[in-house]
């Protein structure tokens, strides 16, 4: 009896954080308007860009002629280089005659470190972080200032697709960008892509020391803070340089995973400061994340000593939920891509080796490389 309840809670918790969670994103989402449809100040915000730069001559020219291109009357942008290269040189050549650009000399290399500098150097109302390989649109400035007219978004991450994705990247952007934008669409998304995205100044005045995945560690601050937080399609990024085998690909999705579960143990004490849907999110993603690697060999071992019956109504019970899952993301309002059974079955067993892999390097590593960059990359030449 106790190993049959025992099983059946491992079933429902499964059922929630991986199907009922998104029924409940959608009904609840119905009754939050989007930020486009409220009115705002009509203030245009200056924006202070960051760019944290590491050793990137094959790539930096290509991004600073990128942020050139940005349609937005005010903005300056901090490249903050820690590079032992020539990328200075180029970023001095390219910059000459733009008097809104900055080349910031950073005293350390990381991320956490240079986008600090930057941050102590802002003058804007509000940052946006980005990488050198992530394109942005010509009207993202314009997006970023107008969700930022309703006084309740804190955090504005752009929709991230890699350019050359190898397959199994196309199918985990996929999923990713659907769960971000069924997420957002309750006004919290908890993660944002650290390709770009925009946030206000006062949220987060400096990334504290220790902290590796500023796109997780801001978001739940603003997140807790009770400011919305938005997955933004309308902000099409395209990054340039992904992973391009196999092994590089899990080794990207590890150290990402590891990232995710180190934040959410980070924020884990601070929940009883969040409210509402924010709390449900976050305790969800503590279940997908940190718990169901642990719970799914629990309930693997479990099911043998399980009657027929039972596991064909826990069956019946995962493919009803699973169904109306799908049925709720093709009826949001946010565009899902359709997967096949094959793919769908690919993708959940690529998240699952991701998350061990994430569990793996999280126990046997410490935190983090001061600067780390996908391996396994197809680098663009400025001019193509």
């Amino acid at each position: 009896m106790i190993q049959s309840l025992a099983f059946l809670s491992f079933v429902g918790l499964i059922g929630w954080a991986f199907a009922g969670y998104f029924v409940f994103l959608f009904y609840s989402s119905r009754r939050i308007l989007s930020p486009t449809q409220r009115v705002g100040t009509g203030k245009k915000m200056k924006f202070s860009i960051i760019v944290p730069v590491h050793n990137e001559a094959s790539l930096i020219a290509r991004k600073i002629e990128n942020l050139k291109r940005l349609r937005y009357p005010d903005f300056e942008v901090l490249l903050c280089d820690k590079s032992d290269d020539e990328t200075s040189a180029i970023i001095e050549k390219a910059t000459q005659d733009l008097p809104h650009f900055h080349l910031i000399r950073a005293k350390e290399k990381g991320r956490s470190f240079q986008n600090n500098e930057g941050l102590r150097l802002a003058g804007g109302d509000a940052v946006v972080l980005t990488d050198v390989d992530a394109m942005m649109p010509e009207d993202a400035l314009e997006i970023f200032n107008d969700r930022f007219q309703d006084p309740s978004v804190g955090l504005v991450g752009a929709c991230v697709e890699p350019e050359h994705p190898h397959v199994l990247d196309r199918l985990f952007w996929g999923s990713q960008n659907s769960m971000r934008l069924m997420e957002s669409s309750s006004g919290h998304s908890p993660v944002v892509s650290g390709a770009c995205y925009a946030f206000l100044r006062t949220i987060v005045p400096a990334v504290p020391e220790g902290v590796w995945a500023e796109d997780i560690y801001i978001p739940f601050s603003a997140n807790t803070q009770g400011y919305r937080v938005v997955y933004d399609r309308a902000i099409a990024v395209r990054e340039i340089r992904s992973p391009l085998y196999l092994g590089a690909f899990f080794k990207d999705k590890f150290r990402k995973g590891k990232d995710n579960i180190k934040e959410i143990l980070r924020f884990f004490p601070r929940v009883g400061e969040m409210r509402g849907i924010w709390k449900v999110i976050f305790l969800t993603r503590v279940l997908q994340v940190v718990l169901f690697p642990f719970l799914a060999a629990i309930g693997l071992v479990l099911m043998f000593f399980q009657s027929r019956e039972i596991l064909l109504s826990s069956l019946a019970f995962l493919v009803f939920l699973a169904l109306w899952r799908g049925g709720v993301w093709r009826g949001s309002d946010a565009p899902m891509r359709k997967m096949n059974i094959l793919e769908a079955a690919l993708i959940s067993a690529v998240t699952g080796i991701t998350l061990l892999g994430a569990w793996y390097f999280f126990l046997t590593q410490g935190s983090g490389d001061h600067y780390r960059r996908v391996a396994g990359v197809r680098n663009e030449s400025p001019g193509h």
